[in-house]
């Protein structure tokens, strides 16, 4: 097996939600930082869906194809696009004796190798009118290259976020030591036999003396499905009474108010609060604070609903509380 093939099979099985939370985040950080990955990762998409299409899948592929991978509109929408074609080919799911020949060993369908064979010598499309055969191209060509651009365009808005995360994670780094460090020299201070009153000298205060934060800041962004078993990993040092959450927004469908629920791994509520509206840095950001003693060490899955309610309009975000 070759590299490409190695490559083929890893994807397919991120695709299908085989991987474990650390393969899937090693996959998610390449294809946003190599467009050859990308391109290939999009070329094993397509080739899923023809699959699922015909069904030539197992029932626990398909099952699998369905959890993980058609959860949103827009793959939705690629699934019935697949769908017609499929049929304008004779390779509808509804209609599997009529398939189309299967490629050699070790060869792709492209959308130019199957528009080839819709036109060529006693292909399907040879009997059809020019007008009809004029519009089917321009219509799938159109098509494809509105998907291309919006691909492309997808991939750029998520590499610059990915930067702009590791930006903030590496900012929230630097306060949580910070923060652990005032918070050892204040447990210092404290274990530190008492001095007699006479013995003590008069101080005078710092003007910019650092004082002690109560308040953490998390910055969490959407989990692909709650099947991530891990997530997000924050440490909450000691000291610290409240828990500023900060949901990066990315389901463009879903409009404010927003509601916020917190659930344990197992399901059980922890705290939920409603009629929240993002900050003023374009409406990506929803900011909400929870107590400390809400989030004890564990896993935890917070759904942000928008208006209207749906499933939708519901992004989940997992992550862990370490001591």
């Amino acid at each position: 097996m070759n590299l490409h093939e190695k490559t083929d099979r890893l994807l397919r099985s991120y695709v299908l939600g085989e991987l474990s939370a650390d393969e899937r985040r090693t996959v998610q950080d390449r294809y946003c930082e190599d467009d050859d990955f990308y391109e290939q990762l999009l070329v094993v998409e397509d080739e899923l869906l023809d699959e699922y299409v015909a069904r030539r899948l197992s029932p626990t592929e398909q099952t699998a194809l369905e959890r993980n991978f058609l959860t949103t509109p827009a793959r939705r929408e690629r699934l019935r696009f697949a769908e017609s074609l499929a049929e304008v080919a004779g390779l509808s799911r509804l209609e599997p004796a009529t398939q189309a020949p299967k490629p050699a060993e070790g060869k792709r369908w492209s959308w130019a190798a199957l528009v080839h064979w819709l036109f060529e010598p006693g292909g399907w499309m040879v009997p059809a009118t020019a007008t009809g055969t004029l519009l089917l191209v321009a219509g799938s060509l159109t098509w494809l290259w509105l998907q291309n651009q919006s691909l492309h365009r997808q991939l750029g808005e998520m590499q610059a976020e990915n930067l702009h995360l590791k930006k903030q994670q590496t900012e929230l780094k630097k306060e949580t030591d910070d923060a652990k460090s005032r918070a050892d020299q204040l447990a210092q201070s404290l274990s530190a036999p008492p001095v007699h009153p006479a013995e003590q000298k008069p101080v005078k205060p710092e003007a910019n003396a650092p004082r002690l934060t109560t308040l953490l800041s998390l910055v969490l962004v959407p989990a692909l499905n709650r099947s991530e078993a891990k997530g997000q990993e924050f440490s909450i040092p000691a000291g610290i009474q409240t828990i500023e959450l900060k949901f990066t927004l990315r389901n463009r469908e879903a409009l404010p108010p927003y509601e916020v629920e917190v659930q344990t791994a197992e399901g059980i509520p922890v705290w939920r609060k409603a009629q929240l509206t993002p900050g003023k840095n374009g409406g990506a950001v929803l900011v909400c604070r929870i107590p400390r003693e809400k989030l004890p060490v564990g896993d935890y899955v917070a759904t942000v609903a928008g208006t209207p309610r749906s499933i939708d309009t519901e992004e989940d975000y997992v992550f862990r509380v370490v001591k």
